[in-house]
């Protein structure tokens, strides 16, 4: 897949004077749409689209923006800094104006709701390398769990007296344990072949 490139500068939008384009909050994801001038035959192929976020104290943010069907894509980034960023975006096409130097600004505001993730920032490992802390400093104790071959189960039926879903009940059980951490394990068989392939995608709590 092909990439836009963003920019990200702070400390003071360069459009002053007028309230930001895009509002967040401080860990949590903005989303900003681009629309191509051009229509690509293999939008994949045809673009690089890639973001790099500058901010308060000149904090540096590599991120992709991707492509999202006829002429959108769409940029996600969660600041790590409150304050306001400026955005501008460079594409391998220059000739597209729809991608090419556009500018949007962010405001990042104090994160105001419950979640640990987004209180204390994303995880990293401490400086010692042997346990898990938020940006902040903060430990972070990872305690789990699997909801293993969830993409075989019924979403809207299931075989239990009572259960409307089978997958929105195993994962309601896990939500209420209080985890940090939900791993989702989806196994792929290719028929007629030993290969199996494995992947894990952990949400944060």
């Amino acid at each position: 897949m092909r990439w836009v490139a963003a920019v990200f500068v702070a400390g003071g939008s360069a459009l002053t004077g007028r309230a930001a384009d895009f509002t967040t909050e401080q860990w949590c994801v903005a989303e900003i749409p681009l629309t191509s001038s051009v229509s690509y035959a293999d939008p994949f192929d045809a673009v690089d689209v890639t973001a790099t976020f500058t901010g308060p104290g000149g904090q540096v943010i590599a991120r992709p923006a991707f492509w999202d069907g006829t002429n959108t894509w769409r940029v996600r980034f969660a600041p790590t800094m409150m304050g306001q960023w400026t955005m501008t975006t460079a594409c391998t096409d220059p000739s597209n104006s729809g991608l090419q130097g556009v500018t949007r600004t962010v405001q990042c505001n104090a994160y105001t709701g419950p979640y640990a993730i987004y209180q204390h920032g994303f995880l990293k490992v401490s400086p010692n390398g042997r346990h898990f802390v938020y940006a902040d400093g903060t430990p972070f104790f990872y305690l789990g769990d699997t909801h293993w071959l969830y993409i075989h189960e019924r979403f809207a039926t299931s075989n239990v007296p009572g259960v409307a879903s089978e997958f929105r009940y195993t994962v309601d059980k896990r939500v209420a344990r209080v985890l940090r951490s939900f791993n989702r394990k989806t196994s792929t068989y290719r028929r007629g072949a030993s290969i199996r392939t494995r992947t894990k995608n952990p949400m944060r709590f």
